[in-house]
C-alpha cells in the first residue's frame, strides 16, 4: 500500500497537469475565422480574420486560407478592386504584356 500510494499521486498530479493545459493549448491553436491551416498564435493571424471578415479574401477553400502560398497578380487586382468597391465584370481583357490574351 505504501509503494502504490505515491505512483497514484503522481499519476493523479500528471492527469491534473494534462487535463489544465489542454484548454491553453487548444485556444492558441483556434483556427481563425474557420481556416484550419491559420491558428490564433501565428503573427499574421489578425490579417487573416480581418481581410476574411472584410470580404477581401475568401482563402483557397471554405476551411484553408494557404497563408504560405504566393499571392498571384489575379489575387492582387482582385482585392484592390473589392477595396475599391470596383466592377470588374465588364474588363474581358488583360492590359498586361507578359499575360497571354
Amino acid at each position: 500500500m505504501k509503494k502504490t500510494l505515491p505512483r497514484f499521486t503522481a499519476v493523479l498530479l500528471a492527469l491534473l497537469f494534462v487535463v489544465t493545459a489542454l484548454p491553453l493549448y487548444a485556444a492558441d491553436n483556434a483556427s481563425v475565422a474557420g481556416f484550419k491551416d491559420v491558428t490564433e498564435n501565428k503573427w499574421y493571424a489578425a490579417a487573416v480574420a480581418y481581410v476574411a471578415e472584410n470580404g477581401l479574401m475568401t482563402g483557397t477553400t471554405e476551411t484553408t486560407f494557404a497563408p504560405s502560398s504566393k499571392l498571384t497578380r489575379a489575387m492582387t487586382v482582385q482585392i484592390l478592386a473589392k477595396i475599391a468597391e470596383a466592377d470588374l465584370t465588364s474588363y474581358t481583357e488583360t492590359k498586361f504584356s507578359d499575360v497571354p490574351a
